[in-house]
């Protein structure tokens, strides 16, 4: 190869990692940050997502509650194998890993699909991380469906080349929450068509599985929250339109503010050029028609269950189905679309760039401005994912629960939410106490009650109506958070009753008080489950590792062999 081709396809190779790197910065700088923050002291605190740096195994994340296991194996696997580092680091660092890794296994999947150029490539990665789904989730606090979205891409190319090592792997990353476990294992069938994948699946279930079935965890939910739950319509283009644009979630609160009905527009003239890209394509059609399939249905399915009927149907089906509850957010299915999108985005600009006898790079540029647009203040709106310091009393209250009590605690005001700057955020004693934590499993949407524990929130009525029945269900703690109380209720009877009680912790915002003679909490459930699931998991998880490294390895010894004329 003369000189100046060598240098300029090493040039090329230095472009894309630079590329990936400057749109991580820009996007995704509060988990860049985090590393700067303390190893202690320091939490992600979003809606539903509340990652302290330190993370006790309690009976919620051992699957000894009878909560349903919606953060297994995540929070085990954060409690039990990362204890040594902050887990604030931990979670920063997945987060761009997987960012990075989508970025660049997106980029080869469309060079491999549809041949795309470098400028192809670096939009269409750009399309994976700046997108409506990534800033409304991360928002919303689900940064592992975020995660799981961007591995969408890598999973697909991993499955459809065979290459079996880094595909168990980005599953295994995948399936960090059911519903990660669901994306990652239809992209992998469908583009593997393989029974391994249908085994890695079922042992990568296996710890949220076997909890749910030998634990007898309740995985039911109120039917009446489907139509909360159901895709969002946007300004201007509907709930359709605002799929097509991978937004539309059913909390408006986590949409951004520059998200607004031009914006969703944009979204439906990209997802329109998308479209474009098929014209003409049969053979990528014919080769690729499982993802693309899947990317129609991603948007169209969650559009029909939006409707009236719709709604019905999946009321009707969380009344038949155990388990159901977990379709019913069903926006966030349209992760689903990702890989066939950035396909198809791949392929029109190199249609349009052939129509306009344009060189790709100005129409990648163009397009990549359209991206951009669909979120224009994306990385400003991104601040409320910066760690933040937790309050200094949960150090003594952290402390007082850790003594050996054998007791139950349970938190007020009733709900599983607390203010924090203003914002609602999972309560923190969830994830920062050990033993029992009582978790109520209630949500409270459009002012509408939502699931929930029937024995948990008949306690909690009477804690707050000032009838003791305290230590008879083994409650040896009660922590009240003031700060969190709404407006105008009377906690009257609640502080007559808990002023006969101790007090350990007392400062302006949380209380923490001591029931003497409370009833020893017994376990009827087992650990046994969730050990020998996240043990299944960690056997793929730990297999695709393996399998990655390995060839990695015979990657640089081919990359760096010397050639015949050497």
């Amino acid at each position: 190869m003369p000189l100046t081709s060598l240098r300029s396809a090493r040039a090329t190779k230095a472009v894309l990692p630079l590329w990936v790197l400057l749109v991580s910065a820009a996007t995704l700088w509060p988990f860049w940050l985090a590393f700067a923050t303390p190893s202690s002291g320091y939490a992600f605190m979003v809606r539903d997502m509340m990652i302290p740096a330190r993370m006790p195994l309690n009976d919620l994340n051992e699957g000894l509650s009878s909560s349903a296991p919606r953060a297994i194996p995540q929070d085990t696997l954060l409690s039990v194998f990362l204890p040594p580092l902050s887990t604030v680091w931990i979670v920063a660092a997945m987060v761009l890993f997987c960012a990075m890794a989508g970025m660049v296994y997106t980029a080869w999947w469309v060079r491999r699909t549809v041949g795309a150029s470098l400028p192809v490539q670096m939009v269409a990665s750009l399309l994976l991380v700046w997108n409506p789904f990534t800033i409304e989730r991360m928002l919303q606090g689900q940064w592992s469906i975020v995660v799981a979205m961007w591995l969408l891409p890598a999973i697909a190319y991993t499955s459809t080349f065979k290459q079996r090592g880094p595909m168990l792997f980005f599953l295994g990353i995948a399936a960090f929450t059911p519903t990660g476990w669901m994306l990652g294992g239809v992209i992998a069938l469908v583009c593997a068509r393989s029974w391994l994948v249908a085994g890695a699946q079922l042992f990568l279930a296996a710890p949220w599985l076997l909890v749910t079935v030998f634990n007898g965890s309740d995985v039911s939910a109120d039917s009446s929250s489907a139509a909360a739950f159901a895709a969002r319509a946007e300004s201007g283009v509907g709930t359709l339109g605002a799929l097509m644009g991978l937004g539309g979630i059913w909390n408006s609160e986590a949409v951004p503010d520059s998200r607004t009905g031009w914006s969703a527009a944009i979204g439906v003239l990209l997802c329109a050029l998308m479209v474009m890209g098929a014209w003409g394509a049969r053979e990528i059609i014919r080769r690729h028609s499982g993802v693309l399939v899947v990317a129609a249905l991603a948007i169209v399915v969650p559009f029909l269950l939006s409707t009236s009927a719709g709604v019905s149907v999946m009321g009707l089906l969380m009344d038949s189905v155990p388990g159901a509850g977990l379709l019913r957010d069903s926006q966030k299915f349209v992760a689903l679309a990702v890989p066939g999108m950035t396909l198809l985005l791949a392929r029109a600009v190199q249609v349009i760039a052939g129509w306009l006898n344009s060189g790709r790079w100005l129409v990648s540029s163009a397009t990549g401005i359209l991206i951009v647009l669909t979120v224009p203040a994306l990385p400003a709106e991104m601040s409320p994912l910066k760690a933040q310091r937790l309050a200094p009393e949960w150090t003594q209250i952290v402390n007082a629960v850790s003594q050996p009590t054998h007791s139950s605690t349970l938190l007020l005001p009733p709900g599983n939410y607390r203010v924090q700057d203003g914002r609602p955020v999972v309560d923190p004693a969830l994830k920062l106490l050990p033993g029992n934590p009582i978790d109520p499993g209630f949500l409270i949407v459009d002012d509408k009650l939502v699931d929930g524990d029937p024995t948990a929130i008949a306690l909690l009525q009477d804690t707050m109506n000032g009838e003791d029945h305290l230590a008879e269900n083994s409650v040896g703690w009660v922590l009240v958070d003031r700060d969190s109380i709404a407006n105008g209720t009377d906690t009257s009877a609640m502080d007559q009753l808990l002023a006969q009680h101790q007090v350990v912790v007392k400062s302006d915002r949380y209380e923490l008080y001591h029931i003497a003679d409370a009833t020893p909490h017994a376990h009827e459930n087992s650990s046994l489950p969730i050990f020998l699931g996240v043990g299944l998991y960690w056997f793929i998880f730990g297999l695709g590792l393996c399998l990655s490294v390995w060839q990695i390895v015979l990657w640089r010894r081919k990359e760096f062999a010397p050639t015949p004329d050497q």
